[in-house]
């Protein structure tokens, strides 16, 4: 008798069509517009690695020999290990490692659903930077999550570093500035607070993330900012997001053979600085709203193409990939919100993802403050789903012990106070954010929404994190250089 219908599309592996022939074709895309086509690449210092290692060179266009990009990423390894200034506190990823939820993405905007939207502010990048502390499922802290805009530009690089130092012990990502020299100060002032240059060469501790210019463009700021955290022994991770049918092809195999190609062409040079450094991947073109133009980030084509390349990052490349889950295109925390939210959460996790960026909303403009909590209990319900379905067998004493369950309680009778009920509650999922009261006794609570409860969680653990989490002589010793190079760039 056949039970299940074992050919049904609901029961084959997930993607199954996107394979390992698919993603050789991919790949070999990607390395003849490498080849053929080539890059755009603004950084001579780059330049001169790449000819020297056989790369041809004509300006500022270059061209990656074949065996040249197949050689270097074998050296990019699976997994790696950040660790902060509390050495217990550390960020995995890889295919030893669970799904993790990563960092915020960078946005202009900010807004709670008590005070609206609003520009973003030093005071909102510490309250984040707080909340990121706080976090028990938040295991890194920083990039952008909110622009100082009281800060004077040629020095908000330093303001905003101090701040994560200052606020959070954790690992840490780098803010992204254009401005002259904000890497190599970025760096040392991380070295301050992690106790010296050495100190940074032996571990892993920041990561730079950057963002690639489509199509086929390696600004100077990016590559000036990847080769120096190269050469410093921190991450490096790269995304391309490249807006189909404008800034790469419509169709889903040109958009992964650029985005792929993209990606590829920094991490060479980076392989060629520094064998065997860590660089991860997010590769995540993404379709446009063609009534205006947007690019989509909770649309369902987003979610499947950046599922589809996670799994060739971790299947064919071996190397470990972000997604932007997390992002969507709501205006407001709305049903909209928990819909796309809970779509790019389970996408990512399944498809083998090994960690996220994003947690926005207007397709990565304003970052709405409860949504970093709702985000959390997506994730958590998201990574419940995937640890059933990884986990779940049929244990045959477990059917033996339940017959025997079954016949001690006999027709009508009750569970509830049977031992084995106790055991098993404790492993079922909880929310921490949503309600599962009846109506009556949600409405005896005064009605409070999932915005409310979500509003005060946030304000809880930003009122509950330490005001400063350095020592007396690492804080005095940034403060002074902080306060000397502010003077350099504003004199």
């Amino acid at each position: 008798m056949k039970l299940f219908n074992y050919d049904s599309p609901t029961l084959q592996p997930l993607f199954h069509k996107w394979d390992e022939n698919c993603f050789g074709e991919i790949h070999e895309g990607a390395l003849a517009v490498l080849e053929k086509t080539g890059v755009l690449l603004h950084h001579p210092e780059a330049r001169e690695i790449l000819k020297k290692a056989g790369g041809k060179i004509d300006g500022e266009m270059v061209y990656y020999p074949k065996e040249l990009v197949n050689k270097s990423l074998e050296g990019v390894p699976d997994n790696f290990t950040m660790i902060g200034r509390d050495a217990n506190k550390k960020y995995q990823i890889g295919p030893d490692y669970s799904y993790t939820l990563g960092l915020p993405s960078s946005v202009p905007f900010i807004g709670d659903t008590r005070n609206g939207i609003r520009s973003t502010s030093s005071k909102d990048a510490i309250d984040i930077a707080k909340f990121f502390q706080e976090s028990q499922l938040r295991p890194i802290v920083g990039h952008n999550p909110s622009e100082m805009t009281d800060i004077p530009l040629p020095v908000r690089h330093l303001h905003t570093t101090y701040n994560y130092i200052r606020y959070s012990d954790k690992p840490q990502a780098a803010y992204y500035t254009g401005e002259k020299n904000a890497s190599k100060e970025i760096l040392e002032m991380y070295a301050i607070a992690f106790g010296g240059q050495n100190s940074l060469k032996k571990s892993h501790m920041v990561q730079f993330v950057g963002s690639i210019t489509s199509p086929l463009c390696l600004e100077y700021g990016l590559m000036d900012y990847c080769i120096n955290f190269t050469k410093a022994n921190q991450i490096i991770t790269l995304i391309s997001t490249p807006t189909m049918g404008a800034l790469c092809p419509a169709t889903y195999e040109g958009a992964l053979i650029q985005s792929f190609a993209e990606v590829i062409a920094v991490t060479v040079i980076l392989q060629l600085i520094q064998p065997g450094i860590p660089t991860c991947w997010c590769v995540n073109p993404t379709p446009p709203d063609m009534k205006t133009l947007r690019w989509l980030m909770g649309s369902p084509e987003a979610n499947l193409i950046n599922s589809i390349s996670s799994k060739m990052c971790n299947e064919f490349y071996g190397i470990p990939s972000i997604s932007m889950a997390g992002t969507n295109d709501a205006k407001d925390f709305d049903i909209q919100l928990g819909i796309e939210l809970s779509q790019s959460f389970l996408l990512s996790i399944l498809s083998g993802s090994d960690s996220t960026i994003g947690c926005s909303i207007d397709s990565g403009n304003i970052k709405m403050l409860e949504q970093l909590v709702l985000e959390e209990e997506a994730y958590s319900r998201a990574m419940c789903i995937y640890d059933k379905i990884k986990n779940s067998y049929a244990d045959k004493n477990k059917i033996k012990k339940a017959v025997e369950i079954i016949g001690e309680a006999g027709p009508l009778g009750n569970y509830m106070g049977h031992q084995s009920t106790f055991s098993e509650f404790r492993n079922f999922w909880r929310p921490f954010v949503s309600c599962w009261d009846n109506n009556k006794k949600w409405k005896d609570q005064g009605c409070i929404s999932v915005a409310d409860r979500c509003y005060k969680i946030y304000r809880e653990r930003v009122k509950r994190a330490s005001n400063n989490t350095l020592s007396s002589d690492i804080d005095r010793d940034l403060k002074e250089y902080l306060k000397k190079k502010e003077k350099d760039h504003l004199s």
